[in-house]
């Protein structure tokens, strides 16, 4: 079963989507017809499967609003009626599916397709008086979404799922969260028959009898439409200078043209310019379920020149729809590989988990010989992976140098043989590669499942995506079944591991500079790529006076002198180290301008223009705190953080201030203020925690002004708490307090409570106070003031259970967004778990298979979701008593 993803979007966003004539309604259901007291969705055709009469548990009916008064819903999409899965208390006016386990399907009637009410005959072939029985065209399903299941990430319960005729368009089930509005949700386009009936069906299964007291599913508005004309194709994959490359453009929705014999869309390039020899079809057939056409070329030089070629695709279908994309063609110079890790018998510093050995007994191939390492158990061909339950395990190689080769791509090479389960519509018997830098995170590049069935003896090729930028990689093979089930099958066998590096052309990449200003310090890292690093850096003698170059690192650095100005060109060159004579010039001009800067600094030198006091976490670093901050190229930068954790949680409240000298404001009467950060603090929307601000203040006379803060973020500021990325802020310009002759400026972080501090915290680089011509008032607003939150606190009530079959676990202290409670008896075996929206969850003390459970002690563990963090208590117990 092929899974499509879908288009949500909240309120009516989307109607603008369906604008200017285009993506007609060829069928509609609002449920408006349904009538009280039955609501029967007979009346309108729709049909229930199984039949209610015979399998109470389809709870499918029609519903009005009203009855769901005690719901406090929004809206409905249009009118009053829905159709609904559950059934409504009329006592209460909610609604609930908790009746054991349920499922049922809702089925639509049959839909008769007619593009004659969108298609004109003369638009797909001019001798044409009508429209096929067996022309094809692209449709998608509308339709309005509001659910509210349990919500269990480790399982898959209270699945809904939509399809068309026997394709699944949409699904969602307890791993995906409840939301308590109507979502909009529009399927990929769908190929249908014109004349040719098709049914919409509406599936929900609860799959067990547990945690089903919430309101349901709720549909209305299904329609079936046109389907706009989309790119499927993103982006294009980069090509290399003397190797054959293929690209396949796809486009699937709205009505093909017919050309000769065959269907599809006109393609043209509207703008920009195609390599040389790269012919794009004017035609794009229908192939299957899209239109497709696939471009064989193969750039070579002098004819095709390395860099990057935009063009802009044009395709139009038979309604004279018009979609655009823009794509980007990165052409690569020819590649050097070299072998830099070779391993055969694992017997170095390999390290070994589950089922993973060296087996001597290996299936036969003229290319492998034994031993090599296997997941299973038992002696080929007498092996397998089957242990009654859930196995995985990890085959890890040592630490493998790479520092030589920054720049260059790491590509994994093994060859391997596998028999595992064969199941296409869910991933089952993982086997995986994946590789970690200094320590790092592990990062997957390579994988197959049970849905890409076995395999004789293959070899097998994953690149890392990005370019190196570490010291030490290790690899890593993985086999997970994911279940206990079919897993008597002769498992992994792996041999002949190897790592490569492959390098490019050596070439200095090629930017402006940024301008320099006469007697302000000044830092720029030239970069290249290719060729065998170490590189080695050198300038000709026209570089600007008090400027030099680092000729190990590639750095140009110091202050320019202070007669300087105007363009000043010089050349750069850059070695590698694979062979001397190998070298790469290029021309580069720098700027230098009049001074306007009163004070910059980008922490090269450590804090030595900041006061040492009051500074918290904050301190100068090179190294990143977690490996999603990325550092490259820029040197130090100031931090306030712990580089040994990656986070600002000390236990307690935490603040500090990183203060700048004071610093002459050279006759300014404007300043800006300019500087780079990257951040990531809570998520908490009452805002005023995690407080991160900039503060400038002047020395007036003899006496120093107050503080005023010209730049500020905190826990709910902007919409997205935390940038994640490198970001330039600029504040300002202001004027200058009359009278001031020097000033300072200062960043300051403020946790203002020991809650969810296990963040990154806040880096800051580059920071830049400049004259400027005009301004404004400094401002006067002040910060947002809030109180520390106080102790959260667990509990269930009643504890112990006495009298009762009842107890709800309470969470106090925070405002919660779910709770998640999991009970365990004192050997540690899991016999209960549930979950919940808000701070409470009740519990009728029965185990996982609703027996009520046995009087005794028993511990939980309760887990509370604010904002993007889960909080986990402690172990605590309770006693049954009944």
């Amino acid at each position: 079963m092929e899974r499509r993803k879908v288009l949500v979007l909240l309120g009516l966003a989307m109607l603008l989507a369906w604008a200017g004539g285009l993506g007609q309604t060829l069928w509609k259901e609002t449920f408006e017809g349904l009538t009280p007291p039955a609501y029967d969705l007979g009346l309108l055709n729709w049909k229930l499967d199984p039949n209610p009469a015979t399998d109470p548990s389809n709870l499918w009916r029609g519903v009005d609003i009203a009855q769901l008064w005690g719901e406090g819903l929004p809206a409905f999409p249009s009118g009053t009626k829905a159709a609904y899965f559950g059934k409504v208390d009329s006592a209460t006016g909610k609604g609930t599916y908790d009746d054991g386990r349920v499922g049922g399907s809702l089925l639509s009637p049959p839909i008769t397709i007619d593009f004659s009410k969108a298609i004109k005959p003369q638009q797909i072939a001019s001798n044409l008086l009508a429209i096929p029985n067996d022309y094809k065209a692209f449709v998608a399903i509308r339709f309005w979404s509001l659910r509210e299941v349990e919500y269990f990430a480790s399982g898959e319960y209270d699945v809904t799922q939509v399809m068309v005729n026997s394709k699944e368009i949409w699904r969602k089930s307890s791993k995906n969260v409840s939301q308590r509005v109507w979502e909009e949700v529009v399927s990929d386009p769908v190929l249908v028959q014109q004349k040719g009936p098709i049914s919409v069906t509406f599936n929900f299964d609860s799959v067990d009898q547990f945690a089903n007291n919430y309101l349901g599913w709720l549909i209305d508005d299904v329609e079936v439409r046109i389907a706009p004309l989309t790119f499927k194709t993103e982006f294009l994959p980069s090509a290399k200078i003397g190797e054959t490359y293929t690209v396949s453009f796809r486009a699937v929705g709205g009505a093909p043209k017919k050309q000769d014999n065959d269907y599809g869309v006109t393609a043209r390039v509207v703008s920009g310019q195609l390599p040389p020899r790269f012919q794009l079809p004017s035609f794009w057939k229908l192939d299957g379920g899209e239109y497709s056409a696939d471009v064989p070329w193969k750039p070579t030089e002098p004819e095709t020149q390395v860099g990057e070629y935009t063009f802009t695709i044009e395709i139009e279908d038979a309604l004279g729809q018009k979609a655009q994309r823009t794509f980007t063609l990165v052409v690569t110079p020819a590649e050097q590989v070299g072998v830099i890790f070779k391993e055969e018998n694992f017997a170095s510093g390999w390290e070994m988990t589950g089922l993973w050995h060296i087996a001597t007994d290996i299936p036969q191939t003229p290319s492998v010989e034994a031993p090599s390492a296997a997941y299973n158990k038992g002696v080929y061909p007498n092996c397998d992976y089957d242990t009654g339950n859930r196995t995985y395990g990890y085959l890890t190689s040592p630490e493998i140098d790479v520092s030589r080769y920054p720049g260059s791509m790491l590509r994994v090479q093994f060859i391997h043989w596998r028999e595992v389960e064969s199941y296409e519509t869910y991933k089952y018997d993982l086997t995986f590669v994946e590789v970690s830098f200094d320590g790092s995170q592990w990062k997957r590049i390579w994988e197959k499942s049970s849905a890409d069935g076995s395999n004789d003896w293959i070899t097998e090729t994953a690149e890392v995506e990005i370019p190196l930028a570490a010291n030490k990689v290790r690899i890593r093979f993985g086999f997970d079944s994911v279940d206990g089930q079919n897993n008597k099958y002769k498992g992994w066998f792996l041999d002949n591991v190897q790592l490569s590096i492959a390098t490019n052309k050596l070439e200095i990449i090629r930017q402006r500079l940024p301008e320099a200003e006469a007697g302000v310090p000044y830092y720029y890292k030239f970069s290249a790529r290719g060729g065998i690093p170490p590189y080695e850096w050198e300038a000709d003698s026209r570089l600007p006076k008090g400027l030099q170059l680092d000729r190990a690192t590639g750095v140009l650095w110091g202050t320019p002198a202070p007669e300087l100005k105007g363009d000043f060109p010089f050349t750069v060159t850059v070695k590698d180290s694979s062979n001397p004579q190998q070298k790469v010039s290029q021309d580069f001009t720098l700027t230098v301008r009049e001074k306007t800067t009163i004070f910059s600094d980008g922490f090269e030198d450590g804090l030595g223009n900041w006061e040492g006091e009051n500074l918290g976490l904050w301190h100068v670093t090179k190294a990143p705190p977690k490996p999603n901050v990325d550092l490259s190229g820029r040197g130090n930068v100031a931090y306030y953080g712990k580089d040994e954790t990656g986070n600002y949680n000390t236990g307690a409240r935490t603040y500090g201030y990183l203060t700048s000298n004071p610093f002459a404001l050279d006759g300014a009467s404007f300043f800006q203020v300019t500087f780079d950060y990257w951040r990531e603090v809570e998520f908490y929307g009452a805002g005023g925690y995690d407080q991160t601000y900039v503060q400038v203040r002047f020395l007036i006379g003899t006496s120093w002004s107050t503080w005023y803060t010209v730049w500020s973020r905190d826990c709910a500021t902007p919409s997205t708490p935390s940038e994640k990325a490198w970001t330039t802020a600029t504040s300002g310009p202001y004027s200058v307090p009359s009278g001031a002759i020097k000033m300072q400026i200062r960043f300051v972080f403020d946790s203002v409570d020991r809650f969810y501090n296990n963040y990154v915290g806040w880096l800051i680089d580059n920071v830049k106070v400049a004259k400027a011509t005009s301004g404004s008032p400094l401002p006067t607003s002040s910060l947002t003031l809030t109180a520390a939150r106080g102790e959260i606190t667990f509990q269930n009530i009643p504890n112990p259970v006495r009298d009762v079959h009842t107890t709800t676990f309470v969470v106090r202290g925070v405002e919660a967004e779910r709770i998640r409670v999991e009970v365990y008896d004192l050997a540690g075996k899991l016999v209960w778990k549930g979950e919940a929206l808000g701070n409470e969850l009740t519990w009728h003390t029965e185990d996982l298979t609703g027996l009520p459970l046995a009087n005794g002690v028993y511990l939980y563990k309760v887990y509370v979701k604010v904002g993007e963090a889960w909080i986990v208590s402690d172990v605590k117990k309770l006693v049954i008593l009944r």
